[in-house]
């Protein structure tokens, strides 16, 4: 059985800050299965070291 892989990537964005980067982006972490938690007004690292259960070193 053989299957025809598209070998071509899928780029939800060409670069952070194009119009709705963060909606496309979103839109295609979350299609491919992939949590995701909004960092708007949060201490980046903070939120990402209570999600994760990790500390990030400084």
């Amino acid at each position: 059985m053989s299957e025809i892989i598209n070998k071509d990537p899928i780029l939800p964005i060409r670069q952070i800050g194009e119009d709705n980067w963060i909606e496309n982006l979103t839109s295609f972490l979350e299609n491919h299965d992939v949590e995701v938690i909004s960092l708007k007004g949060e201490k980046i690292f903070q939120k990402t070291e209570q999600h994760l259960d990790w500390i990030i070193p400084s």
